[in-house]
């Protein structure tokens, strides 16, 4: 009897793990339905921030804390699930957008462990609404992960003339419109798939140059930057202050000595 038991706990267990790499497989094929774990706060704000975040660490809670002396609404994407990818960040946005989407509103995208928030919401958008486009990419100073695509971009005279996919915003309408577009699997390169895109719609999508709304301080040295009152941070080259600092790949540290 006890040799059958263990036959079938042993049966259950192997069946257990073989459908679980079975939807693993199939789940890297297809777009994954994470509307059941979403926290959306209430609001009335006509700026909405977003990010992807499948669990608690004290970067979040960091990233959260700045929205609030912001007094800018986020939405916490994915909370709960399982990370696949990058490309998850592009189809968990997607799918949020298609249900939720209606009410055409200024969305801002942040990463969610590398992000801090030190804008107001109306300095927001006031500096989006002056880019006279409908979505703007924050900029970096490399081009990745394609170096090969660099040269669409030569024509920007910045440093900072790489897009960045980390931190963006736009009308929700036009970022619905541009990730129905994008066919990307969640094990897939999210910055890839948007570098394409502004590549193929220059119209619709602009660059943020000169660090206006956003700063990626990935290659950025401490001396082209400086702290002001408020930890609000000044880019030298372009006289500007940033309202959303990314600390993006190893410049993370800097981030995490800043705030």
């Amino acid at each position: 009897m006890i040799f059958y038991a263990l036959i079938t706990i042993t049966s259950l267990v192997a069946g257990f793990f073989l459908g679980k790499s079975i939807y693993r497989k199939k789940y890297k094929q297809e777009n994954s339905n994470v509307l059941n774990c979403l926290f959306i706060p209430k609001t009335g704000s006509n700026l909405v921030a977003y990010t992807i975040a499948t669990h608690k660490t004290p970067e979040l809670e960091r990233l959260i804390n700045s929205f609030k002396k912001s007094n800018i609404p986020l939405v916490i994407l994915g909370f709960g699930c399982k990370w696949q990818g990058f490309g998850n960040k592009l189809l968990w946005f997607k799918e949020h957008l298609e249900k939720y989407g209606d009410n055409n509103h200024i969305a801002l995208f942040v990463d969610a462990y590398d992000v801090v928030c030190v804008g107001q919401e109306q300095e927001i958008i006031k500096k989006f609404v002056s880019f006279k486009k409908p979505i703007v990419f924050s900029g970096e100073k490399g081009c990745h992960p394609e170096a090969s695509l660099a040269k669409h971009f030569d024509h920007i005279k910045s440093p900072f003339k790489y897009l960045n996919s980390g931190t963006y915003i736009g009308y929700s309408k036009n970022i619905l419109g541009m990730l129905k577009k994008i066919a990307v699997k969640p094990h897939e390169d999210d910055q890839l798939f948007a570098t394409k895109y502004i590549i193929k719609n220059p119209l619709l999508c602009a660059i943020d140059k000169k660090c206006q709304i956003f700063l990626t301080l990935y290659n950025v040295d401490k001396s082209e930057l400086s702290i002001e009152k408020k930890l609000r941070v000044f880019v030298r080259k372009f006289k500007t202050r940033p309202c959303v600092i990314h600390g993006n790949g190893p410049s993370k540290s800097m981030l995490d000595k800043l705030f």
